[in-house]
């Protein structure tokens, strides 16, 4: 019969449970009651988690996250525009800290991830947007996906993102949930994920209404390739769609109203052997 854990939070009640790994101390408790799993979307944290999951190889994620706050302190809260400018006498005066782990290549690790990190946002607009590319901008229930994420983040000039590590970090930062169905956080992380994702596509569909909207304006007049005149009356999103619609209506019928999406609305037609323009703008 499993032992029921020992509580270190006010969060889990007598009656709950706790993932196995998280009981060994309170500071491994209060990192898995608060942190681990939940869906991580800020940069500096992102690469802050990718980098000490990365010091972790061979060793035990209790030795790293004893000394998170003095990897914070030794690599300036983890700005990667700061570390990726430190000097040879930076990396020596690292590798004499006692308060990290003191691997020059796991040294050098953080300052080339910053690096890439640089490079990411510069090229995809965040290391958030890169990331969670991943996997679909989705919390997964499996880990199938870290080979293919360590393959991509080595070709990318990050070091120390093993396959062992991107599945640690996936699980860390909330690209998979994988605590224990029993677990007192896999509902809590679950319901916050549910959140995340409903307000994201929320977002999303947004973004894509205010696009079409400057793409098609309502109220625009135009003429169809059998010069016939037709005005924009809405851009829209019914309950069915998952694209923007343009809703236009014939001038010289007012009761026909056609309903096309905005991808689609204006491609080309073949007319006796020749490509032309479905609709022309009038004004």
């Amino acid at each position: 019969m499993r032992q029921a854990p020992v509580l270190y939070t006010n969060e889990m009640t007598h009656d709950q449970h706790r993932c196995p790994w998280a009981n060994s101390t309170e500071l491994m408790a209060a990192y898995h009651d608060t942190e681990w799993g939940v869906p991580v979307h800020d940069d500096r944290h992102l690469f802050e988690m990718l980098c000490l999951e990365g010091a972790q190889a061979g060793l035990s994620w209790q030795t790293i996250l004893a000394r998170r706050e003095n990897y914070r302190r030794a690599f300036d809260n983890f700005a990667a525009e700061k570390i990726a400018q430190y000097t040879e006498a930076k990396r020596a005066a690292l590798l004499q800290d006692a308060g990290i782990i003191r691997n020059r290549l796991k040294v050098n690790a953080f300052i080339e991830n910053a690096k890439a990190t640089l490079a990411v946002q510069q090229k995809h607009g965040s290391l958030d947007a890169y990331l969670w590319s991943f996997v679909g901008d989705r919390t997964l229930t499996d880990h199938d996906q870290a080979a293919n994420i360590s393959k991509q983040l080595k070709k990318d000039g990050f070091r120390f993102v093993g396959p062992t590590t991107c599945y640690a970090f996936m699980q860390a930062v909330g690209m998979m949930n994988d605590h224990a169905p029993e677990c007192f956080r896999y509902r809590v992380t679950t319901e916050q994920i549910g959140d995340r994702q409903n307000i994201t596509e929320d977002v999303s569909l947004s973004a894509k209404l205010a696009t079409a909207k400057k793409q098609v304006p309502v109220g625009a007049r135009y003429m169809h390739y059998k010069q016939r005149s037709y005005k924009v009356i809405a851009v829209a999103l019914r309950e069915e769609d998952t694209e923007p619609c343009v809703v236009y209506q014939a001038e010289y019928e007012d009761e026909l109203v056609w309903i096309r999406p905005v991808a689609n609305w204006n491609e080309d037609v073949t007319v006796d052997g020749k490509t032309v323009q479905r609709f022309t703008k009038l004004s």
